[in-house]
């Protein structure tokens, strides 16, 4: 069964984190599709400006805040799926008696938010 609910727009599925070798620590990284309307992790903070046409395993980039690299990632267009882990802020909530995916800063679906360094 999964999950049940509506997307309420936080954005954290499509920021991640990945490694920045020059910098020796974690960054974040967003969508190059992400359009914050407010801080993410709000109720309707974001909007995506390609929700129509993306598709599963999509080619997206993901940037850094302060612009200092770009990676390379995957779209999960069809999110969160039954082995997805979602964000606290997610609005989604468990509906099954199975064990819930949780959410940590390492998490990364199979399929999406997939971020790797293209330094």
């Amino acid at each position: 069964m999964g999950y049940a609910g509506e997307c309420n727009g936080c954005g954290k599925c499509c920021i991640g984190t990945t490694w920045n070798p020059n910098e020796q620590k974690l960054v974040t990284v967003y969508c190059e599709n992400l359009i914050l309307a407010d801080t993410p992790g709000k109720s309707q903070a974001t909007l995506c400006a390609v929700h129509k046409t993306r598709k599963l395993g999509m080619k997206v980039m993901f940037y850094t805040g302060d612009g200092s690299g770009s990676y390379q990632g995957q779209c999960l267009s069809i999110y969160p799926r039954t082995q997805d882990a979602v964000p606290p802020e997610c609005s989604y909530q468990w509906n099954s008696k199975d064990k819930q995916p949780r959410w940590s800063i390492g998490y990364a679906p199979s399929l999406g938010n997939l971020i790797s360094e293209i330094y």
